[in-house]
């Protein structure tokens, strides 16, 4: 996600695709597509401790993101692909 570049909390909505990330560097806050979740999700961001916990988390796991492993998994996908 390219708030991961900007080190900027992420507040997404309960998609599988956008979730999991989210949740598993840690990096911002999911809800149900609702407004009270939603006023909720960005209550809980903007607790100071809150802020401080994500933005070290994403600066640990923003690399993985980086355009420079895509490629890199990529490739290496498709040399074991073309070995088989």
């Amino acid at each position: 996600p390219l708030a991961y570049f900007y080190t900027t909390p992420l507040l997404v909505s309960d998609l599988k695709g956008l979730r999991t990330p989210i949740q598993t560097d840690q990096t911002g806050i999911w809800c149900q597509k609702k407004p009270l979740s939603i006023a909720k999700g960005l209550a809980s961001i903007l607790q100071e401790e809150n802020i401080l916990k994500f933005k070290s988390n994403l600066s640990k796991s923003r690399n993985k993101y980086r355009w420079s492993a895509f490629v890199e998994n990529w490739i290496q996908f498709i040399e074991n692909e073309i070995k088989k």
